[in-house]
């Protein structure tokens, strides 16, 4: 766990609160906290502000496996929903493993999909 979001836990405070208070946009926030995106100084500056740290550049860093796995998640996302356009279920090459990754989509345009490769992709939208 990354400095910033162990503050967060230790003052129990939530990345929508977070970005509210700093206003920083929450989908940038949530990368920064998640180690997914390294923050710009403006954002840092603010940061501290909100929760009285002083942490600096050097306290971030990306860890790139787990952006790894948030961008193969990204691109699942994107494929299943090209492919379930017209379709209430299907299959499509899993971008991870390059086994199946199954889909249903509901009624309502939700669509849940898994990968047949045991923790693997796995997500609901």
């Amino acid at each position: 766990m990354n400095k910033l979001k162990e503050k967060m836990v230790e003052k129990n405070i939530y990345t929508r609160e977070l970005s509210e208070k700093t206003r920083l946009d929450i989908a940038r926030l949530s990368k920064i906290v998640n180690s997914l995106r390294m923050p710009n100084l403006e954002e840092i500056k603010r940061i501290n502000k909100v929760l009285n740290l002083s942490l600096e550049m050097k306290d971030f860093k990306i860890d790139q496996e787990r952006k790894n796995k948030f961008n193969q998640a990204i691109k699942a996302f994107n494929l299943v929903y090209e492919d379930a356009k017209n379709k209430t279920k299907g299959s499509v090459s899993c971008p991870a493993c390059d086994k199946r990754l199954n889909y249903v989509k509901h009624y309502n345009g939700h669509i849940w999909a898994q990968c047949e490769t045991e923790n693997c992709i796995k997500f609901m939208q």
